[in-house]
């Protein structure tokens, strides 16, 4: 005798079995797409691909601006990292650059990264978008993100859209710096 879907009758409860197994899979692959669509695209109030105009608004005037031109090319470009300060927290802002022969004014990338370095707690607003901070537990790390490859105090994820979310920890587990960078493939 045949039993549903071509199969032959269980016992004790097989066909629960499966529709039970199924069930969960089914959930776990929803909650997947839920979290896939919450991306990290922002960190302290910076999104990526932002004009630099947009970036001094939110973090004010940098206290230093390092400018690496590239020399192999055969028109002006380079990178340029700004710096700013904010409740005892540097803040790297990357970008950039370049300006071939007879334009009129340089041509940025917008923002490319963006990193925060320091020693938490801090205030809100220096935060990835799903609220990880300076400070914060690998646990919170794992809570936020899920499973996550560790290796020793680094942890690296790479997002659904592309984008890396790089995780310095200190000696004690902690969260000590946050960089998150558009995938530039």
């Amino acid at each position: 005798m045949r039993g549903t879907w071509g199969t032959r009758p269980m016992k004790n409860g097989g066909i629960l079995r499966k529709f039970i197994v199924i069930s969960a899979i089914l959930v776990a692959a929803i909650t997947c797409m839920a979290q896939s669509k919450r991306v990290e695209t922002s960190l302290a109030g910076v999104s990526l691909g932002a004009p630099m105009t947009e970036v001094r608004r939110i973090l004010g005037v940098p206290t230093r601006v390092v400018d690496t031109p590239i020399q192999d090319v055969a028109w002006r470009a380079g990178e340029r990292e700004y710096y700013f300060v904010r409740d005892k927290v540097v803040i790297k802002v990357h970008e950039g650059y370049y300006q071939k022969p007879r334009m009129q004014s340089e041509h940025s990338s917008g923002v490319l990264g963006i990193s925060v370095q320091g020693n938490g707690p801090v205030d809100k607003s220096i935060r990835t978008g799903r609220g990880l901070s300076l400070g914060d537990s690998v646990e919170n790390v794992r809570r936020l993100y899920g499973r996550v490859p560790q290796d020793k105090q680094h942890i690296q994820i790479y997002l659904t859209n592309g984008n890396i979310l790089d995780i310095a920890l200190d000696s004690n587990g902690m969260v000590s710096e946050i960089d998150l960078n558009l995938n530039q493939e």
